[in-house]
């Protein structure tokens, strides 16, 4: 699998191997639903319905979105069409997101990173990295940690393990009951739930 996902996702078989949560991935696999679990086999795979899959499979005549009509609709394009609609749609997946991580008590310096990381990804995702204005040392090697996979994979479940550590540390600072990798198995399933309501739309 972290042959596969190397190739797929432009990532060192080490760098996935290492840096990955495959704890937090898992267990948001398993809790997660089956439709939910198919369709993120079939995304990761490249298997799911895009213009350009459906018109290999002759379904239809041509590859081009039908929300902006790019010549060819392929899964990074779903998550980024530029149209005016997906964006204000993004928007609001982003905002629901905001919400959720506030409600989980996140980690403010991390909530932050991740919203503004993300929003910043969506809107373009080839432009350079954006200056995050990091100075606190753990959040910088978290943040680093998760650069390193990249923002596309953390869409896809794979979230890196400083991460999640760092959101412990958060919990037991304020004396919180709640568990950083609890967090991060529902944070999962919040990450695949916009690509899948991004590709729905």
């Amino acid at each position: 699998m972290i042959e596969f996902l190397s190739h797929n996702l432009g990532i060192e078989e080490e760098t996935l191997a290492t840096q990955v949560d495959w704890y937090a991935y898992s267990k948001a696999r398993k809790e997660t639903t089956f439709p939910i679990q198919r369709f993120m086999s079939k995304w990761i795979s490249g298997d799911t319905a895009t213009g350009k899959v459906m018109k290999r499979r002759k379904q239809r005549l041509s590859s081009k979105c039908p929300k902006c009509d790019e010549e060819e609709e392929h899964l990074l394009h779903i998550l980024t069409c530029n149209s005016t609609e997906s964006k204000n749609f993004r928007t609001s997946l982003i905002s629901e997101l905001t919400v959720w991580l506030d409600k989980e008590n996140t980690a403010p310096d991390l909530r932050q990173f991740l919203i503004t990381g993300l929003t910043s990804w969506l809107n373009d995702p080839f432009s350079d990295e954006i200056d995050y204005y990091i100075t606190d040392i753990s959040l910088f090697t978290a943040a680093s940690a998760q650069l390193e996979l990249g923002w596309y994979a953390l869409l896809c479940g794979y979230i890196a393990t400083p991460l999640v550590t760092l959101q412990q540390h958060h919990y037991s600072n304020i004396e919180s009951k709640k568990h950083g990798k609890r967090w991060a198995i529902r944070f999962i399933q919040k990450c695949w739930n916009i690509i899948f309501q991004l590709w729905e739309h």
